[in-house]
This record gives C-alpha cells, sequence and structure tokens, in this order.
C-alpha cells in the first residue's frame, strides 16, 4: 500500500502539470484573441493588398474629322507582349520556349517587350500561357497618333498636349479639342485566384471608362490645305 508520502508527492506533480497546462491554454487564448481581434484589421488589410489588383484600360483619343468625316488625326491602338527581364531565368526560358511554339520564332529575348503589335489570333494563341505565367506574362496596350501626310495639315492639328488643360496660348486643334479628344481611363478593381487569375464576378469600377470623342470640323480637306496655303502667301 502506498504509503502518505510517495501519494502527497505524486498529487503535487500533478498539481504542477496541471498548472502548465492551464497556463498553456491560457497564453494560447490570449495569442488568439491577439491574431483575431487586435491584429484582424492589419491582416485583413494585407490580404486584400494580394486578393485585388487595381487595373486600368486607357482610353482611345478621339480622331479630327473634315466636314465629308475625312480623318485627319486618329488613333491606332497596339497589343505589345510584356516579360520582365527580372523574372526568374529558369522559370523565363521555360515560358519562351512556350511562346515560340505558338508565335513567330523571332521575339525579343533580352527585352521586357518581347513582341511588338501583336495580332487578335496570336492573342488567343498566348491565352493559356499567360494564365499558367501568374501574372509575370502581360500583353500591353500602346496607342499611336497617326495623320495624314499633309504638312499644311499637320501644322494646323499641332501635337497631344502632355497634361490636361496645358493653357497655352497656342491654337492646335489638339488643344483647342483636348478636353473631348482625350477621354477618360478606366480603372477598376478585381479579385484574383492562388494562381493570380482574375475572378470575372468580383469586377468592381473606380472610374467608367469613356472613349474620346471624335470632332468633326466645318471645312474639307482641301478646304484647310486652300486656306492655310493662302494665310502662308500673305
Amino acid at each position: 500500500m502506498m504509503d502518505s508520502g510517495k501519494k502527497a508527492l505524486i498529487i503535487q506533480r500533478f498539481g504542477i502539470i496541471e498548472l502548465f497546462f492551464a497556463a498553456f491554454f491560457m497564453l494560447s487564448t490570449l495569442g488568439l484573441l491577439y491574431f483575431s481581434v487586435h491584429k484582424r484589421a492589419f491582416y485583413l488589410t494585407a490580404c486584400s493588398k494580394i486578393a485585388w489588383e487595381i487595373k486600368t484600360i486607357p482610353a482611345a483619343r478621339g480622331a479630327i474629322l473634315d466636314k465629308n468625316g475625312t480623318a485627319l488625326a486618329w488613333t491606332e491602338r497596339y497589343y505589345d507582349l510584356q516579360f520582365p527581364k527580372t523574372t526568374n531565368p529558369v522559370s523565363r526560358n521555360k515560358i519562351i520556349g512556350e511562346i515560340q511554339s505558338v508565335l513567330n520564332p523571332k521575339i525579343e529575348k533580352d527585352k521586357d517587350i518581347i513582341k511588338t503589335n501583336l495580332t487578335l489570333s496570336e492573342i488567343k494563341n498566348l491565352e493559356q500561357i499567360i494564365r499558367n505565367s501568374r501574372g509575370t506574362l502581360k500583353i500591353k496596350t500602346r496607342f499611336e497618333r497617326q495623320t495624314v501626310d499633309y504638312p499644311e495639315i499637320k501644322k494646323i492639328l499641332g501635337t497631344i498636349p502632355r497634361e490636361k488643360n496645358p493653357g497655352k496660348k497656342e491654337v492646335s486643334l489638339e488643344i483647342k479639342y483636348d478636353k473631348d479628344l482625350r477621354g477618360q481611363d478606366g480603372i477598376f478593381k478585381v479579385m484574383l485566384d492562388k494562381n493570380r487569375q482574375y475572378l470575372p464576378d468580383t469586377l468592381e469600377w473606380i472610374q467608367k471608362y469613356k472613349k474620346g470623342k471624335n470632332i468633326r470640323l466645318e471645312f474639307s480637306l482641301r478646304e484647310l490645305i486652300k486656306n492655310n496655303g493662302e494665310k502662308n502667301n500673305q
């Protein structure tokens, strides 16, 4: 039969173990409360930054037309394939091999823009490769302003101002009608899945897209050339 001394020692040891588990439970509970309540906002914000992506759809500039509808200045849209040189070399070489299997092999391997002026069929062929790249491979939109090849008209048109409401005294058509021609870029945010793919149902517009307006002048192309020539001869 166990004597009273041993029994007291066993009870004391059980008491220490119980105290240890009680302390462990209390610390775990406090830690859980800290991360679920006190740090909740911080982690929600951090996760939100990872899960959501903000994108911009650049607005195409409107065209300038003569009174007959002939385009004097217009914008052409191009699509370029961007693949940062800073991407992991092993991953980059693998993806470039996949790109070359569906596109013309003559791509610019050592540049961030590895191919310019993609066709719609080329973009379609790249869809799966872009999805698998998890955001490293992107198609970038590029706009170029085109004008009719008449020096007299180019002078009247002028150049696109770099900023809104430039406040210049120069009276060129691009500056005069800039507010209407410029349009408004579309800005939206969308949630990404674990593979960095867009979830269409989560799209939220921050700023609505508005294409630039076309401007129709009161003079024909021939009249503009004639009037400008007469001014230069005066």
